[in-house]
């Protein structure tokens, strides 16, 4: 074979090594790779654009533009490269710039309902969650970073709130079975083992369920929609959590119903949500939802709950600026709500 194609070969080999490093979090190999490619050639758009994510990620959304913008103009109907173009864009607050990336993914493959939630962050659009789909995918390739990234980086604390709140109106309560939703790669697991005779924890991620297996902390683990455990046997559970979940859940109504019957007796419903003015939820220009307090009340009333706990807090730092939010514990009510009634976002 000529030179040339050994060398494609060589490349082309180089590639796959370098998108398998970075699909299990070893970034900085895959990223000294990338630029080895880039090397022999400058015109290599995979490298480009992966080399731009890898900078993205690592906070420097100004490279990673510069980066995918050159990987575009090399291979233009690159829709990943679109999309992560949108990201940092988002990220640099330029939401018309990062709509346009969207809107040009969206020529590529009209049907694609993450770009259209994407699409919909930037431009102040009001879905009723993210798509299944894109949180999957998003967690996938997050699983393998996700623990130190959002302990050791984002100083991410919900689990620990949560237990404090669940430890103020359960006390030392033992034997109860706990449903953990979106449960990811189990974070919660290990603060509320010691109250459980039952933990079962759901995820839409295949990869963060893997993850939470490895702890041996849950009795079950399930990959599914948080939907899915909630429309099982009624009052199956004592406790349900949900640490850092409705950031991709604009709607609540449904989650609430579906806990309402799933709790037994007096059960606690304990969760996070990111702070919202008003009284209602957006969906913010980082594509994770935001509620107002007044919205929680409202659907904890709708639905037979009391509020209990509504306690602000910082959920965790991104880009050296803290996220605000409250920590709610819900408690049910034994006697069935006033009316069964559709308590949306309105």
């Amino acid at each position: 074979e000529s030179s040339s194609e050994k060398q494609t070969l060589i490349i082309q080999q180089s590639l796959e090594l370098a998108v398998r490093h970075h699909n299990e979090g070893r970034l900085s190999e895959a990223g000294s790779i990338f630029l080895q490619i880039l090397q022999v050639d400058p015109n290599q758009p995979v490298a480009l654009h992966l080399l731009g994510v890898i900078a993205h990620q690592a906070g420097k959304s100004d490279a990673a533009v510069d980066l995918i913008t050159r990987a575009l103009a090399i291979k233009p109907n690159y829709v990943e490269a679109h999309n992560n173009l949108g990201a940092a864009l988002q990220d640099l607050g330029k939401l018309d710039e990062a709509a346009e990336c969207y809107r040009a993914s969206l020529q590529i493959q009209p049907g694609d309902a993450e770009i259209r939630h994407l699409l919909a962050a930037c431009i102040g659009g009001l879905p009723d969650a993210a798509p299944d789909q894109y949180v999957s995918k998003m967690f996938d390739e997050y699983a393998g970073r996700f623990d130190r990234h959002l302990t050791e980086i984002l100083q991410f604390k919900v689990p620990q709130m949560l237990r404090d709140a669940v430890g103020r109106l359960a006390g030392g309560k033992e034997g109860l079975r706990i449903l953990d939703l979106g449960c990811g790669t189990g974070l919660c697991g290990p603060h509320f083992r010691d109250m459980a005779s039952a933990l079962i924890g759901v995820d839409l991620s295949p990869r963060m369920i893997e993850k939470a297996r490895e702890r041996g902390i849950y009795d079950d683990l399930i990959v599914g929609d948080i939907t899915e455990p909630l429309r099982g046997e009624k009052g199956a559970f004592d406790l349900i959590l949900a640490s850092d979940v409705f950031v991709y859940v604009g709607n609540l109504d449904q989650v609430f119903a579906g806990c309402r019957d799933t709790l037994r007796g007096e059960g606690i419903f304990a969760f996070s949500t990111e702070h919202a003015e008003g009284d209602s939820y957006i969906l913010r220009p980082s594509a994770r939802f935001a509620h107002s307090a007044a919205y929680i009340k409202r659907m904890a009333a709708a639905h037979g709950f009391s509020v209990e706990i509504s306690d602000e807090v910082i959920l965790r730092t991104e880009h050296k600026m803290p996220v605000t939010g409250e920590i709610f514990a819900l408690r049910r009510k034994d006697e069935a709500p006033l009316a069964r009634r559709p308590a949306g976002g309105g």
